[in-house]
């Protein structure tokens, strides 16, 4: 049944409210971000935002689930077969795009306060298991299959995974993406940073044998 036109307006304004909310708490974090700031960078009107959001533990909640629905989007609708590692790979990269191109919420690091909320809201909390262990189902199907190096264990290429999906929030990277400058600091390619750095982790966990 097609969506009636109002509703899809509607989600269209929520979505565009998301990322307005992921970008602001990239720059300012969760404390200091106030639903002012956010209906004036979604060019909204206060009372709009709250038919949308009561608060912001609400926004927070609706913005983590809206990242994994975006994550998950662009997982499905890619074409390419993939053996476990690249897969692995591609979900880095993609995940790492959408930091650079939209200021995403993005799954780790939170603050404290943030994580607070999602510890209280067992939907959240199932969604992150369920992330986890898919993860970690694609890495032990790449080491059974000789993909990953054999001496690597699961668990560390697991949090080395992760790991490279923090590098976003390093400081200089972070600078970079919010477009200061810094003569002192290297170049930053928005254009080819995702792929760097999925491509880095693909080799460093990479068999030797493997092409």
């Amino acid at each position: 049944m097609t969506t009636p036109l109002r509703e899809r307006r509607r989600q269209m304004l929520r979505d565009e409210i998301l990322q307005a909310a992921g970008a602001l708490l990239n720059e300012k974090g969760y404390a200091a971000m106030s639903m002012d700031d956010l209906a004036t960078s979604a060019g909204i009107s206060k009372p709009t935002l709250y038919t949308h959001f009561a608060n912001k533990e609400e926004l927070i909640l609706a913005a983590v689930m809206h990242w994994f629905e975006r994550v998950d989007e662009a997982v499905r609708n890619d074409p390419t077969p993939r053996t476990p590692l690249q897969q692995l790979t591609f979900i880095l990269r993609t995940v790492l795009q959408l930091q650079i191109d939209n200021g995403a919420l993005s799954p780790r690091p939170w603050s404290p306060e943030i994580l607070q909320i999602i510890r209280q809201n067992e939907a959240v909390l199932a969604r992150l298991c369920q992330v986890d262990n898919s993860i970690g189902d694609i890495v032990r199907s790449a080491l059974a299959s000789g993909e990953i190096d054999s001496r690597l264990d699961a668990g560390t290429v697991i949090y080395t995974f992760f790991a490279f999906i923090h590098t976003m929030h390093l400081p200089l990277f972070k600078l970079k993406i919010l477009n200061f400058s810094d003569a002192e600091a290297p170049a930053f390619n928005p254009d080819t940073a995702a792929s760097t750095l999925a491509h880095i982790f693909e080799q460093g966990v990479r068999a030797s044998e493997q092409p």
